[in-house]
């Protein structure tokens, strides 16, 4: 597992192996297929996801645009082959230790950026690592420093702190103070802090929050009951009439949406019923050591898209597996209780 968590890491190098970091959605399917000959739990949430899976299949009959929903359902079958491996797997600790290995040189390899260097190409000045996004860098870090703390790998934290202060990524930060939080307040409570800040941000938005609010409005704008079809939000274009961000007005291409719970309803509208049920499951094993890193992807999803970005939707995926495997284990446990206290016999 060190070495898968390894390789996933450091496979995309910016200008050298690919254009883009689709290359890690490469590595990973050709990986993660051998999982499926582990060992797993099959249960109702296995049923909900490959129904998931069934559903993005057949919105591919009405999407606008059937190459960029066939590589959306590319990445939807990544996720689920990963939720699957995290069912399989009991200690974490060398697939997360893998995976600060990695990420630590793109620690490296930031700071290098940060000094005037530029090994790789990276999307801004902001140092990227080999992300070649800074925010993604970030986020990633995040999410690798809460699942490294509550598996007590304190030893591979020093090596994260260069990417996540020098990606200057405020979600990053978001994921580590929501987290924290938890220790103190209820989830949900949690939660509600997070969508009152962002409501706070309408007030004197930055250019990025000027974006994500406008693609918010465009999307929810179309929901409709069936979804557009999976992936089919990369296809539409959206009208910019303000400078301030993108320093110029017409007719742009966002991706995503920057919240992936929307994006899930409007590119498969009802059938986004069975992910939100995943996540709800996810959710309620708070005794689990895993639930913190889900739920701070669970945070970083509301204004970022953490499920289409690779490194994140992997460590979230396999997060995801583990808490619904336990959350079966023990569904299945309270199942047997009621069996035999209804075969009870005193005599």
């Amino acid at each position: 597992m060190f070495y898968l968590g390894l390789i996933v890491a450091i496979c995309f190098v910016p200008g050298y192996v690919g254009a883009s970091i689709p290359v890690q959605w490469a590595v990973l399917s050709c990986i993660l297929p051998l999982g499926l000959w582990r060992r797993g739990s099959i249960g109702p949430v296995t049923w909900a996801g490959l129904s998931l899976l069934l559903w993005s299949a057949i919105s591919l009959l009405w999407t606008p645009n059937v190459y960029d929903s066939a590589y959306g359902l590319w990445i939807f079958s990544i996720c689920a082959l990963a939720l699957w491996l995290g069912t399989t797997i009991h200690d974490f600790r060398p697939l997360l230790a893998g995976l600060a290995a990695g990420v630590t040189v793109s620690s490296a390899i930031a700071i290098a950026q940060a000094l005037g260097f530029t090994p790789v190409m990276s999307s801004s000045s902001i140092p990227s690592g080999l992300f070649y996004n800074s925010t993604v860098l970030g986020a990633t870090s995040a999410l690798l420093i809460v699942a490294l703390l509550t598996h007590h790998q304190f030893k591979w934290v020093p090596g994260l702190l260069p990417a996540l202060l020098l990606s200057q990524s405020r979600g990053a930060f978001v994921i580590l103070g929501a987290v924290f939080l938890t220790n103190f307040l209820r989830p949900l409570w949690v939660l509600a802090i997070c969508l009152v800040g962002f409501a706070a941000l309408t007030i004197s938005p930055s250019p990025s929050d000027i974006q994500r609010l406008m693609l918010w409005g465009v999307a929810g704008r179309e929901l409709n009951l069936w979804g557009h079809g999976i992936g089919s939000f990369a296809t539409y274009l959206y009208y910019n009439p303000n400078e301030y961000y993108l320093k110029a007005t017409g007719l742009f291409q966002a991706g995503y949406v920057h919240n992936d719970y929307i994006q899930l309803w409007f590119e498969l509208g009802i059938g986004a019923v069975a992910a939100y049920f995943i996540y709800a499951i996810c959710l309620t094993q708070r005794e689990s050591t895993l639930w913190s890193t889900f739920f701070g992807f669970a945070i970083l999803g509301l204004f970022y898209f953490p499920l289409y970005c690779p490194l994140t939707a992997f460590i979230g995926m396999v997060a995801a597996g583990r808490l619904t495997a336990e959350w079966h284990h023990a569904w299945h446990t309270r199942l047997h209780r009621r069996y035999d206290r209804l075969l009870w016999n005193p005599y």
